[in-house]
């Protein structure tokens, strides 16, 4: 016992709504009891849609190193710039332990950014850069000049692209801009492959919504451009 309740949890809900831990634990499975048959449905839907089983996004290998020379190579300091770029080389793109002996502040803190492990904390490692280095990255940003681009774009991205997330695609499509933004999800072009994973061995059903909504957008974009 617990200042006179049965547990922490009783204690900490004597003056909320539920009162008691007994009364939370059992709206929480009477919730995922209404829930979950929904929540197992839509992720079968999605699986249909994307023409695979749904497991979580793991960058391609070349993106894990890419990515962060991309941004060692922005750093202004070549000395930085050569000894940050060749570590993330042999490690794979990965920051491991210190950054490399004599590496400067800038590239310092660049370091720290891409050993961060944690999303919360490598988003205020970021924050924390050198206001010139800052500024490098938010001008390469699309987000900085999105909202103001007044041409319309067409985006396809296939849903297994290992690249670059779809989630990335559909953040942007909903994000408010001076032009129109046409999104077209595919599951048959990887990221620059010919032909998605597993899509060969698909039914007419799949190949039949994949190739109508291709040339729908194809369509689409080839009216815009007159």
């Amino acid at each position: 016992r617990l200042l006179g309740f049965a547990d922490f949890a009783d204690l900490v809900l004597d003056d909320r709504m539920a009162h008691k831990g007994e009364t939370a634990a059992a709206l929480l499975s009477d919730l995922r009891e209404k829930t979950e048959r929904r929540f197992r449905e839509e992720n079968r839907e999605l699986e249909q849609f994307a023409a695979r089983n749904l497991e979580p996004w793991d960058a391609d290998p070349e993106v894990r190193l890419r990515l962060p020379v991309a941004a060692a190579e922005a750093l202004a300091d070549p000395g930085d710039r050569t000894r940050i770029v060749d570590a993330l080389r042999a490690a794979g793109g990965r920051a491991l332990g210190e950054p490399p002996a004599g590496t400067g502040d800038e590239g310092t803190a660049l370091w720290r950014v891409l050993s961060a492990t944690d999303y919360d904390d490598a988003l205020a490692r970021i924050r924390a850069l050198p206001p010139a280095l800052r500024d490098v990255f938010d001008r390469l940003s699309p987000r900085t000049a999105w909202e103001g681009l007044a041409a319309p774009v067409f985006w396809l991205h296939d849903t297994g692209d290992r690249f670059e997330p779809v989630s990335e695609a559909e953040t942007a499509a909903a994000r408010p801009r001076a032009g129109p933004t046409h999104l077209q999800r595919t599951a048959l072009l990887s990221h620059a492959a010919a032909l998605g994973a597993g899509a060969r061995e698909k039914g007419l059903d799949f190949w039949s919504t994949e190739l109508i909504g291709l040339l729908s957008f194809a369509t689409e974009t080839l009216s815009a451009g007159g």
